[in-house]
């Protein structure tokens, strides 16, 4: 082999060993390799339903393009990995629980934030099983404004950066003796009013098949007989509901009644 040869055929070998050795090096390192510091990000923060470990970012710039229609789906830069401090952690998880039940496919926030860029090999770029693929990392340190959506990324982009209104509130019925129904004796006996939520699951024919009191009244009383009249009169149950996926004919409603003696 000709001296040159054998020279390339050493440098590539190097150079092949080097980056093995810098792979293997980036996967030990949680956080890799930061390369800038106290950045200010807007835009889409995902955090699946198992958590931050796994949440990605979309900058505003990117997530506008989409909207707007200029950018495809096949031009879209990889989602950033997320990481965060332990304060920041906490702010995000507070919030999440605000919003009650993790939806299916995780929460979606509208965030501005300060984070330290770092590259390396992180497990929410993975294309396969426990597989990793390098990409860069923003670990916040601190959020300066966030806010949930009303829906999904899908359904945000499409619509332009809107999700769907919410629905008004259902209207409260009215129970009292002008409305032909009876009041539980024993709280009319006790002098009690009060308004209570309750959580319907209705079938076929607005059959309730499971109450749940959402908002007591203070009363057990009116609580339980709020479910208890509701049983009897489903022709009182609130329209409209929704599914979650639930089998045919099943919905779920939420629905406020007040009880007065007036």
């Amino acid at each position: 082999m000709a001296p040159g040869a054998s020279r390339a055929s050493y440098i590539l070998t190097a150079a092949i060993l080097l980056a093995v050795a810098a792979s293997w090096a980036l996967s030990r390192l949680p956080r890799g390799i930061p390369y800038s510091w106290a950045g200010a990000h807007e835009g889409l923060l995902h955090i699946p339903e198992k958590g931050l470990a796994e949440a990605t970012f979309t900058g505003a710039k990117q997530v506008r393009e989409e909207a707007r229609g200029l950018r495809g789906p096949q031009f879209h830069g990889r989602p950033i990995c997320i990481g965060a401090e332990p304060d920041v952690r906490e702010q995000l998880a507070g919030l999440r629980a605000t919003l009650g039940p993790v939806p299916p496919g995780g929460t979606s926030l509208w965030i501005r934030f300060e984070a330290d860029k770092h590259w390396g090999r992180f497990p929410c770029h993975a294309r396969r099983h426990r597989d990793r693929h390098a990409g860069t990392l923003l670990w916040l340190t601190r959020i300066m404004a966030a806010r949930p959506l009303g829906c999904d990324r899908r359904v945000f982009v499409s619509r332009n950066l809107s999700c769907p209104p919410k629905p008004p509130p259902p209207r409260p019925a009215l129970i009292d003796d002008a409305g032909g129904l009876v009041y539980p004796e024993a709280a009319r006996r006790a002098g009690l009013e009060g308004t209570v939520e309750v959580r319907l699951l209705v079938g076929g024919g607005n059959t309730v098949v499971q109450c749940d009191v959402a908002r007591s009244s203070g009363h057990a009383l009116l609580d339980e007989g709020t479910c208890a009249m509701l049983r009897t009169r489903p022709d009182l149950i609130a329209r409209g509901g929704d599914t979650f996926g639930l089998a045919t004919g099943m919905r779920q409603v939420t629905q406020r009644v007040v009880w007065t003696l007036e």
